[in-house]
Order: structure tokens, then C-alpha cells, then sequence
């Protein structure tokens, strides 16, 4: 946000820390509306993308909030009311890869889209859901992990995806 200053995400909503006075402060006037807005709503990620949008995760779908225009947008149509976003990540072309309770979803700024990434588990009808992070690993690999599942890899090239198990 600005030096010093970080925002928290908590159960009871966003708030914000000021390292310097060391201790949660009030956040600036231009920022109120967004705190605001997600008063008693757990916020579970906030992740600022490369251009300086803020994605914001909580158990009751996903916002961001462009630091430009100060708007804060709800994708409430996208996110699905009451689906839990935990996680956020930006690959190297600018796409950004949602974890979700229903499963992976990513965003193209190039298309102002998005998109559900289905994510079969092989050799059965089961979908790899509950998503709790989202990495990516050289140019074309997404691993993920789920509460419900363990690890996945998802190859971005061939669109593959792998379970890895402990057995």
C-alpha cells in the first residue's frame, strides 16, 4: 500500500497495520470505501497484481480494488455468492490463477475474461476442487493444493493434470 503500511486479512474483515506506530490504524479516506465494504466478511487472500490491482479472497467470493481509480469491484457473477477464494497468483503473460472452494479459475486481462479451468482427476470423473494455493513453477506448470486432495500439478502446454498422492 505505502510503506509502512500493510493490510491484513483476517476473519473479521480487512484491516490495516502501521509498522512504524506499531499497531492497526485507521486507513486513509481514499481506501475507507474498500474497508467498508468488507466489514464481517473474512477475507482469506489479498494478492496485488503487476498492475497494481488488489485481489482480494473471502468466504464469500472475490473482489479487487484498482489503486488508480480507487474502484472496488465484487464478482459476485464470477465468483459464485458463498464460493471461499483463497488464493491468487499472476503468471509471466499478466493471466491471474484463482483458487476457489469449486475449483481453479483464471483472469486475462487481454480478454477482460474469466475462465473455469476444469481439473479431472485421472482415470476417474472427480473434479480436483477446494483449492487452498496456487504456485507456479518454470514457464508452464501450475501446482496447487487442495484441503480435500493433496497436491496437483496442471500443465499450462499440454493441459494436463496430475494428482500426487501419498500411496
Amino acid at each position: 500500500v505505502q510503506p509502512g503500511l500493510f493490510w491484513c486479512a483476517t476473519f473479521q474483515g480487512l484491516l490495516q497495520f502501521d509498522s512504524r506506530l506499531q499497531k492497526f490504524t485507521s486507513p486513509t479516506l481514499q481506501h475507507q470505501m474498500l474497508f467498508d465494504s468488507l466489514q464481517r466478511i473474512p477475507v482469506r487472500k489479498i494478492y496485488k497484481d503487476s498492475r497494481q490491482r488488489v485481489w482480494i479472497g473471502t468466504e464469500e467470493g472475490m473482489f479487487t480494488y484498482d489503486f488508480k481509480t480507487y474502484q472496488l469491484t465484487n464478482w459476485v457473477k464470477e465468483s459464485e455468492q458463498g464460493d471461499l477464494v483463497s488464493s491468487f497468483k499472476e503468471d509471466k503473460e499478466g493471466k491471474v490463477w484463482i483458487g476457489k472452494r469449486s475449483g481453479l479459475q483464471s483472469y486475462s486481462y487481454q480478454k477482460n475474461r474469466f475462465s473455469s479451468v476444469p481439473l479431472l482427476i485421472p482415470n476417474t470423473r472427480i473434479e480436483f476442487v477446494d483449492i487452498s494455493d496456487v504456485n507456479i513453477g518454470g514457464d508452464s506448470l501450475l501446482w496447487l493444493s487442495s484441503y480435500q486432495f493433496g497436491i496437483g500439478k496442471y500443465n499450462l502446454k499440454t493441459k494436463q493434470f496430475k494428482l500426487y498422492t501419498t500411496a
